[in-house]
């Protein structure tokens, strides 16, 4: 049985994990070992939850654990998915995406120093997104609410655009400030 953390962490302890996660990775680097995603996913988790925290200083990091990696005291629900840059792809991939699961989705793209970019959907925007198959042949289906399916949301250097087919991940990426707005996440009270 999943359990919700006791203790909410506040901004301090956020950056300490941060800080530490990001010289682990550092570290594994420098010793050419493998990066486990699931680090980098936490390291995303914690970097959403510390600007989360100036919002809403009772949300919950909860890592997935009830289903969504944050929770608000609102009850909405923060879904976070984190990459790092893909040199052969040329892009920050994010998959298995499920807007059924979630109110908001903060998709994390690291740079080489692990500092993150934030790109924000609601899940209505998140809806939109193409599935894998459709952001590789640049086909785009559209399901009704009760099928929505798995997604996919793909981050590229306007440089690489030149290499996507999805129409869609084509106007995300060149209108990329659009989501960037932390006021998506609005009404965070009761």
């Amino acid at each position: 049985m999943r359990t919700v953390p006791e203790k909410i962490l506040n901004k301090e302890e956020t950056q300490f994990f941060i800080t530490q996660i990001k010289m682990l990775i550092k570290k594994l680097r420098e010793h050419h070992q493998k990066i486990p995603s699931s680090l980098v996913g936490t390291l995303g988790e914690f970097q959403v939850y510390k600007n989360i925290l100036d919002k809403d200083s009772q949300a919950q990091l909860l890592s997935g654990q009830s289903g969504a990696d944050i929770k608000l005291t609102n009850c909405k629900r923060i879904e976070v998915k984190t990459a790092t840059f893909n040199k052969n792809y040329k892009l920050w991939g994010f998959g298995k995406i499920r807007p059924n699961k979630f109110d908001y989705l903060i998709c994390v793209a690291l740079d080489e120093e692990l500092e993150p970019e934030f790109i924000i959907f609601t899940k209505d925007e998140a809806i939109k997104l193409p599935t894998e198959e459709e952001a590789t042949k640049g086909i785009t289906t559209r399901f009704k609410q009760s099928e929505i399916g798995i997604r996919t949301f793909h981050r590229f250097k306007p440089e690489h655009g030149i290499h996507q087919k999805s129409e869609t991940l084509l106007k995300i990426n060149s209108e990329i400030d659009r989501y960037r707005d932390w006021g998506k996440i609005n009404r965070i009270g009761p």
